[in-house]
């Protein structure tokens, strides 16, 4: 199911990348500060190192996925949240005893439990965070279809019963007096016509959730106005609509036909105003008065109630429901002397795109860290070749190992890989790595480009801030060949992920791994 990302899906989610950096942080702050420094290098106190050390590396790398995914900013904020929680409140509950055990002094011990507690808190705390969000979104989802059947039980009640008894009671007087000036055809024909506007109405009701999101594409804005205001008393012809699109669907008419009607319905002459920024389309219908009652506003800001209000029209929770089922928000402004409805709807693209660019899937992040891990399995093994041990990347998070420099290899190589994928799957680049020639040129340069600036300087920096000697510069032919090995790898593998097979298997490796731990 291929649907194209839009609005807040497209920006970096600040909730992602505070999680990569207070994780990665505390991961090389204080598991090297306190808990690595007093091990020595025997195989259980290497174990001991490796464990936090790749659980917080892992919990970064997360961190990093989460702020170039689809999901939403709000997603990705309550995942933070919880994961700040976790790594304060879970060091506190284990380093109080930890401490009082030592007699109040902070030892090798007490501090390693602490230490090791950080981590394991921000771990528990992103799983916690993500099943808050999941359950929010699917409160969200019931909360909607809820609304849905309440009020196509109304519409079937009032509109299509009601018209239905009108037909049958002109049907009786056409038989019993015969054409009575045509007034009794009239009636009929308004409540046919009645009846099939409703029917149009309860097709949008019955939609599932599944099938609203799998029927999302981009639509033109300007467009969906035009044909929307044929229905309407509002003009549009002088608006300056841009040329801009949403997420939605057909439906997207009857959403800005039904609030253009809504001041008509008041017996007010509507204006209307659309401004496209980089992640939202407001479309604002505004008209003079207060042509919106309280309940009006009640239903459409808050939702259907379970209580009936006649004096309300159908159409106005109708356009809630449609905002929602996109993705979008409502807004209404009362100067007193103006009444302003706002409809804010998820932008994607400039114009309809050829093909659903944008973002980065959750199935995409998945195979990009498989990217990640397998063209790190290759450099690493042309790097042990020449060296005979990965110890100075352990060196860097405080763990002279090669083992763990093995965990810290393979966790900035799955950052790397997934930074590549993200970059490629917008815009210029993305023309460009839709060949396997065009990926892998680019995968060659961005490996060259790492090592220039990330092992060519970087590294010795980092290790001169650890006490260990290095050059700066420092261009070490060898490691431009791992760099190229790597870089060839992720852009040949990268341009695979567009394929058809690819993208089936990983969704359903993400399907695996969200039922495996309880998310949807």
């Amino acid at each position: 199911m291929n649907v194209p990302s839009a609005g807040d899906q497209l920006a970096l989610k600040p909730g992602g990348i505070v999680i990569a950096v207070v994780a990665f942080a505390s991961t090389r702050l204080l598991l090297a500060g306190v808990v690595f420094s007093g091990m020595g290098t025997a195989p259980l106190a290497t174990t001991a190192q490796l464990v936090p050390l790749a659980g917080g590396l892992a919990t970064a790398l997360y961190g990093v996925n989460l702020a170039v995914s689809t999901h939403s900013r709000e997603y990705a904020r309550t995942v933070a949240v919880w994961f700040l929680l976790g790594i304060v409140v879970t060091p506190l509950l284990t380093a109080l005893p930890a401490v009082a055990e030592a007699g109040g002094a902070v030892t090798l011990r007490a501090g390693s439990v602490v230490a090791g507690s950080v981590v394991a808190g921000g771990a528990v705390g992103v799983v916690v965070g993500v099943q808050s969000a999941t359950a929010e979104g699917r409160r969200q989802v019931l909360a909607r279809q809820a609304e849905q059947s309440v009020l196509l039980n109304r519409l079937l009640r009032h509109e299509v019963l009601n018209s239905l008894t009108v037909i049958r009671g002109h049907a009786e007087l056409l038989a019993e007096r015969g054409d009575d000036d045509g007034r009794s055809r009239a009636a009929v024909d308004d409540a046919v016509e009645r009846i099939e506007h409703t029917l149009d109405e309860v097709r949008v009701l019955l939609r599932s959730d599944e099938d609203t999101v799998s029927g999302l594409v981009p639509v033109r804005v300007d467009r969906a106005l035009e044909a929307a205001s044929t229905t309407a008393t509002a003009d549009t012809h002088d608006v300056d609509l841009p040329t801009v699109s949403v997420r939605a669907d057909e439906n997207l008419v009857t959403l800005l036909s039904e609030l253009l009607a809504m001041p008509a319905r008041a017996g007010g002459a509507a204006s209307v105003e659309v401004t496209a920024t980089e992640r939202v389309v407001e479309v604002a219908v505004a008209a003079p008065g207060a042509w919106l009652s309280d309940r009006d506003r009640g239903v459409l800001v808050d939702g259907v109630p379970e209580y009936e209000h006649n004096d309300v029209d159908y159409g106005i929770p109708l356009v809630r429901l449609l905002v929602a089922q996109y993705g979008g928000t409502l807004a209404v402004d009362d100067d007193g002397d103006t009444t302003t409805v706002r409809v804010g709807l998820p932008r994607t693209g400039r114009n309809v795109p050829p093909s659903n660019d944008p973002g980065v899937a959750g199935a995409r992040l998945w195979a990009a860290l498989g990217v990640g891990l397998v063209a790190g399995v290759l450099m690493g093994g042309v790097l042990h070749a020449a060296t005979g041990s990965l110890a100075v990347i352990g060196a860097l998070y405080g763990a002279e190992s090669s083992a763990a420099g093995w965990v810290a290899h393979l966790f900035h190589s799955g950052v790397f890989a997934t930074v590549f994928v993200a970059v490629t799957a917008v815009g210029r680049p993305a023309t460009v790595a839709s060949s396997v020639r065009g990926s892998v040129l680019l995968g060659a340069g961005y490996g060259v480009l790492l090592w220039l600036i990330g092992s060519g300087v970087v590294l010795g920096l980092w290790l001169r801030t650890v006490g260990i000697a290095a050059a700066v510069p420092n261009l070490d032919p060898v490691s431009l060949g791992g760099h190229l090995v790597w870089g060839i790898t992720v852009g040949a593998l990268a341009s695979l992920l567009t394929t058809a097979d690819v993208e089936l298997a990983a969704t359903r490796f993400t399907r695996w791994l969200s039922a495996a731990v309880g998310r949807p």
